[in-house]
């Protein structure tokens, strides 16, 4: 867990832990020694896989085939295959490794669709549930913020990103979030 190969995210793929052993507690980066203590969260995420392989298995097919219809810019046929992914997690479905992939891929979507408000609202449960150093979410969030017109939460949230991975947070983004981000007089 402590090779730092583990913790290179690649946007658009699959990270399902960031290389994390299953079963341990994904802690805050807040929650760090040193650093001002604002939450302490600790959310353990259980494998679907060893639960129920084939559900896990149809769940990733769905989701595989969601963002090549992504890619295409089929956005309305990827959101559904990702809402038949959602619909197929156990209750409660935020336990689950793969909810991450699901919140995060859903609020992809309705960001390039620029519909903030539905972006908004799975990038902060993805928020919730993302393993320690993944960044994404954050710059996704802070992208919802901008596009309502709340640049004050977009830089908070970009900031986050920045903090944690420095400009390859943005990595896979649009340029024009790294430009406000780095342009951004508060």
């Amino acid at each position: 867990m402590l090779d730092p190969k583990n913790y290179e995210l690649e946007h658009y793929s699959y990270n399902r832990s960031a290389g994390a052993k299953l079963n341990q507690f994904y802690r805050s980066p807040d929650n760090i020694v040193g650093r001002t203590k604002v939450f302490s969260v600790e959310v353990f995420m259980k494998d679907l896989s060893e639960v129920n392989l084939q559900l896990s298995q149809r769940i990733v097919v769905a989701m595989e085939s969601g963002n090549e219809l992504q890619e295409k810019g089929a956005y309305q046929a990827a959101l559904e295959k990702y809402k038949e992914s959602w619909s197929m997690l156990p209750d409660p479905k935020e336990q689950w490794d793969l909810s991450h992939w699901i919140e995060k891929c859903n609020s992809e979507v309705y960001l390039k669709q620029q519909d903030y408000e539905s972006a908004k609202i799975w990038v902060l449960k993805a928020v919730e549930s993302k393993p320690p150093r993944e960044t994404s979410s954050f710059i996704i969030l802070g992208a919802c913020f901008l596009g309502l017109g709340e640049e004050r939460y977009a830089f908070d949230e970009m900031k986050k990103a920045f903090d944690m991975g420095g400009e390859r947070a943005f990595k896979g983004f649009d340029k024009k979030y790294l430009a406000f981000f780095a342009g951004f007089k508060g």
